[in-house]
C-alpha cells in the first residue's frame, strides 16, 4: 500500500511539473483531481473485490478456562452428593 501511495504521489508530482506552464493554482487543481480519480478507482476496486465476513464472537482464553473450571466444579459437586 505504501509503495502505491509513493508511486502515485510521484505521478502527481510529474503532472504538476508538466503543467507548470499554467498557473500554480491550475497546476495544483490538475494534481488534486488526478489524485481524487485515483482514490475513486481504488475505492471501486476495493468494493468489487474485498469481501468482509460478519464478525463472530467466541469466548476468550480466560472465559474458556473459567467455563471449564465451573463445569468441573459443577460436575464434581454433583458426583459428591450421590
Amino acid at each position: 500500500m505504501h509503495l502505491s501511495i509513493a508511486f502515485f504521489l510521484g505521478l502527481g508530482e510529474i503532472l504538476a511539473h508538466e503543467t507548470r506552464h499554467t498557473s500554480l493554482r491550475q497546476s495544483h487543481k490538475y494534481v488534486f483531481w488526478f489524485e481524487v480519480g485515483l482514490a475513486a478507482i481504488a475505492l471501486l476496486i476495493m468494493l468489487a473485490f474485498v469481501r468482509l465476513d460478519r464478525a463472530k464472537s467466541d469466548m476468550t482464553a480466560d472465559e474458556k478456562e473459567r467455563y471449564r473450571m465451573q463445569q468441573e466444579a459443577d460436575g464434581g459437586s454433583a458426583s459428591d452428593s450421590e
